[in-house]
């Protein structure tokens, strides 16, 4: 008696009446379980006689397996109180081997979302997803990698959102289209709606192939894409999106020669006498690429405070740099007086010094563009005077390279006037082959007697 008065007396505790409760649920659960698998074993064995072939007796034993007729979950719903909305979901826990609910609130999308409805739209996608990885046997308890519930469609726009402001506008733009064409492909295969977690490495590989044989895309652009997605995977690993990089995997193809093109003297001497009278400021654009050794995206993010034409030197910062490294370009002699009389010319001193010097037009402005607007322009250039179209942009830093090598300037010079990473990367330029060169051959080789 003194032991029942007790036992009353503790389930007066709202805690243990609320565990006591979910305990005899559980034992409850169980026992109908058992119940349920115990009538449909006898019913399948009852059919299996010899009215039905073997192959069919087979089937409907391995349906009476423990693992088949035991129920491993509930379905995921959406729970709405007055402040708090929830997905919940019933699974076992492979550890203490008794069913466990999970919760993942889901304010966020109310917060992020203009209404409700768009809310719980957004939402079922979610909840479509889960009940289809736990009916594929997949628990929480397990892999985690899909706390953060998400899509990939919804990971792309926090991809660009974050990357936003960390990046430069050009490495922006360039992540942009690439994962463009991403959501379009995703799209097109019924993918946008698929957790990054379930993104496998067949699926990686059919995008390369797509890539590779539909978009016939060269070797290099290839790895150019490989490359931005692992990154992009990368990036979704820390934030707990999915567990796995699939893009790791795959190898990178041969990368073929540049086709870019040196440029000899007669042909630098038109190009430079047709955009002197029609575009001026381009002329002085590649003076800089050429004389200074100085890219072309960096040229586009000097700003006028950069510039110091008293010590002939532009200084650029480390995220103006391809190298991410401060550099100090010196402007030659046959540069400088130019550079002033340009300066000069587009009246500098009206300007702040936070604005860039080539911008749309490639005159000053607050805009930074990207490399395909003077490549453009150059584009048409070259078109009006016949060059071939190995003959690009970025050709001039090249020839110039190229030039200074064969000249009496030693190799560490240039390696630091073209702000290479190691000898290496300069002497690379010392295997372009000019006429002029394979004339010399020619006519100056020695007498072997």
């Amino acid at each position: 008696m003194n032991k029942l008065r007790k036992k009353n007396q503790c389930l007066e505790s709202p805690t243990l009446r609320i565990h006591a409760y979910n305990e005899l649920k559980c034992n409850k659960l169980e026992q109908n379980t058992k119940k349920t698998a115990t009538k449909l074993r006898q019913n399948l064995l009852e059919l299996g006689n010899e009215d039905f072939p073997s192959s069919k007796k087979k089937m409907y034993q391995s349906l009476t397996t423990r693992e088949t007729l035991e129920v491993n979950h509930y379905p995921a719903v959406l729970r709405e109180t007055k402040g708090n909305w929830q997905i919940e979901f019933y699974c076992i826990n492979p550890y203490s081997k008794r069913m466990e609910r999970v919760r993942y609130r889901v304010n966020k999308y109310r917060t992020q979302l203009k209404s409700d409805p768009l809310a719980r739209k957004e939402i079922r996608k979610i909840i479509t997803n889960i009940n289809v990885k736990l009916s594929t046997g997949w628990t929480p308890f397990v892999d985690q990698s899909p706390f953060n519930l998400i899509t990939m469609e919804k990971s792309i726009e926090n991809f660009l959102f974050y990357k936003k402001n960390e990046l430069r506008h050009e490495s922006n733009h360039s992540y942009t289209s690439q994962l463009n064409m991403f959501r379009e492909w995703l799209k097109s295969k019924s993918y946008l709606n698929l957790m990054p977690s379930d993104f496998s490495k067949n699926h990686a590989m059919a995008y390369l192939d797509y890539v590779s044989l539909d978009k016939k895309v060269s070797n290099r652009t290839y790895n150019n894409y490989r490359g931005f997605l692992r990154i992009y995977f990368n990036w979704m690993i820390e934030r707990g999106y999915c567990g796995t990089n699939p893009f790791s995997q795959m190898k990178p193809k041969r990368n073929e020669k540049k086709e870019r093109q040196i440029i000899p003297l007669e042909d630098r001497r038109k190009i430079v006498e047709y955009i002197r009278d029609n575009h001026y400021s381009l002329f002085i654009f590649i003076l800089l690429e050429y004389a200074c050794l100085m890219r072309p995206i960096e040229i586009l993010r000097t700003k006028f405070e950069d510039y110091n034409l008293e010590k002939q030197i532009i200084h650029l910062v480390p995220k103006k740099t391809k190298n991410a490294d401060i550099g100090n370009v010196v402007i030659p002699n046959n540069t400088i007086e130019l550079l002033r009389s340009y300066f000069k010319y587009i009246e500098a001193d009206k300007y702040d010094k936070d604005t860039y010097v080539f911008s749309t037009k490639l005159l000053p402005g607050t805009i930074e563009k990207t490399t395909r607007y003077p490549g453009g322009i150059w584009a048409e250039i070259r078109k009006k005077l016949n060059f071939p179209k190995e003959y690009k942009l970025y050709s001039l830093r090249d020839t110039s390279i190229t030039e200074l090598l064969l000249s009496n300037i030693p190799t560490i010079s240039v390696q630091k006037h073209a702000r290479h990473s190691s000898l290496e990367m300069t002497q690379i330029y010392a295997d372009h082959i000019t006429s002029k060169m394979l004339e010399d051959i020619k006519t100056n080789t020695t007498n072997l007697f």
